[in-house]
């Protein structure tokens, strides 16, 4: 359905109002959700679900990481549905045709598949022991049968599979143009590495394990204690 049913507004602080708006369009006077400017970057509408019974959103306010939540539209109250301890939830997995929020994903060290949906929760089991690194879905056909997943490995270039739902199966398609110069900097291993840092913040970044066959550069991620925004570094050669 194309009916307009909310209305967003930024507010002079610089945070957001979200607003019904009733079947005749008029727009509420009251928001039905206020987002302060402290979670301006972490909160955030992500819409119905095909039926329009269910509105999702990422939800930070009073709380120290975003979690996957509903908005019940006529009280405004919101309802948890998942959420990670130690990161932010951020991709999403959505079913095709229903536009239900099925799983999601938190990056910490690697990305952490959370099942929303346990009838998905066979597939995030499968495609976490054979993906043997990152991976997102970019693309589910209507019937629902077959999937494609980016794989990003860090040892090799990024690739395309396509992942067969009955069959159990996932097919290498193609990778992402590298040379064979490139390649050969990568090395045979990673693993997640944890620095800890004086303020117990913790430094993670996936890192290679193993000396690679020529020289290579260490990157390190840096999260900023003030606004833990991260920043990467390319350091001197190793």
């Amino acid at each position: 359905s194309l009916t307009l049913r909310l209305a967003m507004k930024q507010t002079p602080g610089g945070g957001m109002d979200l607003f019904r708006i009733a079947a005749g369009g008029a727009v509420d006077s009251e928001p039905v959700l206020r987002i302060g400017p402290e979670d301006g970057l972490t909160t955030q509408p992500l819409g119905f679900d095909t039926s329009g019974a269910t509105f999702y959103l990422l939800d930070s306010r009073a709380r120290d990481k975003a979690a996957l939540a509903t908005l019940d539209l006529a009280t405004g109250k919101t309802a948890i549905l998942v959420e990670s301890p130690k990161a932010d939830v951020q991709r999403l997995l959505v079913h095709p045709l229903s536009g239900k929020i099925q799983a999601v994903a938190a990056e910490y060290l690697r990305n952490d598949w959370l099942v929303v949906d346990e009838a998905v929760k066979g597939d995030l089991d499968f495609l976490n022991r054979e993906a043997k690194g990152d991976w997102q879905i970019t693309s589910r056909s209507d019937d629902d049968k077959q999937w494609i997943a980016l794989v990003d490995r860090l040892i090799e270039p990024v690739a395309f599979w396509a992942y067969d739902r009955g069959a159990k199966t996932c097919t290498k398609m193609f990778s992402t143009p590298l040379t064979s110069s490139l390649e050969r900097l990568f090395a045979p291993e990673a693993k997640a590495t944890r620095f800890p840092s004086p303020e117990m913040l913790g430094l993670e970044e996936p890192a290679l394990a193993g000396a690679p066959p020529a020289p290579a550069r260490l990157l390190i991620s840096v999260v900023v204690p003030a606004t833990r925004s991260r920043t990467k570094t390319l350091s001197t050669p190793l």
